[in-house]
Order: structure tokens, then sequence, then C-alpha cells
């Protein structure tokens, strides 16, 4: 697995939490609840073997995240590439981003490193660096 895929580890945790109801996402829990762990492996080896691309962003916004994209780099890795049990960042979706990044803030996603992260930063800042996340690769 090189570093341009999403980690084999984090993808089989989700998975898991997904079929236990411990993360909660309808459709995700809908879809991971009848999968076996040989089932869990096998979709989580694909994923992590996919080649990842930029999503793009707004390119203004980007250059004011990338100031603040450096306090991710600690548990995500160099420039947001996922290690072991955390995400990948880079080239995800912004929108995708914010919606965790307000989901942590909010209490509804529970992590408490992350919880913690995202209520110090403002809708701006989530704003700015979920578009600088987003323009990686």
């Amino acid at each position: 697995m090189g570093e341009e895929s999403i980690s084999l580890a984090y993808i089989v945790n989700q998975l898991r939490a997904f079929r236990k109801g411990v993360r909660k996402n309808g459709m995700m829990q809908n879809m991971a609840k009848n999968l076996t762990d040989i089932e869990i492996n096998n979709l989580a080896a694909y994923f992590s073997s996919v080649t990842n691309i930029s999503a793009g962003g707004d390119k203004e916004l980007a250059t004011k995240g990338e100031s603040k994209a450096p306090m991710c780099f600690g548990c995500h890795g160099n420039k947001a590439i996922g290690m072991g049990v955390t995400p990948r960042l880079a080239g995800q979706q912004p929108a995708y981003l914010q919606r965790q990044l307000h989901a942590f803030k909010d209490g509804s996603r529970k992590n408490g490193p992350m919880s913690g992260i995202a209520k110090m930063l403002s809708e701006e800042d989530i704003k700015a660096v979920t578009e600088y996340m987003g323009s990686l690769k």
C-alpha cells in the first residue's frame, strides 16, 4: 500500500463501526450491517488500493487554509495522506470534510482529539482548511 492510497486499517475500523452502529449514518449503517469480516477486509483492500486524485476546490480559500493545515499533519500524516487508523484528508471533497468537522464540533460524531480541534475552528477556518485538503492529492 503506497502513499497514494487510503489507509486499509481506517476503512476496516469505520466499516465495523457502521456495522455495529457505533458510527451513525443511515446509508452507511444499512450498507455495512450485513457485511462479514471477510467482506469488510476485501472492501478495505480494494478502496485502499485506489489512487487518489485532487477534489479541486476554491483556490483562494485553499491558499488561506494552507497555513492552518499543518495542525492536521501530526495525526493525518505529511500532506494529510493518512496514517494507520487516521484517514486520508488529501483530495477529499471539501463539503464532506466540512460536514465531518461540523459533526465533531457539535458532538454528533465522537472523537476526543477531533472534537477539541473542531471546536477551536471558526467557520472561515473550516472552509479554508477543507478547501486546502481538497486541493491536495
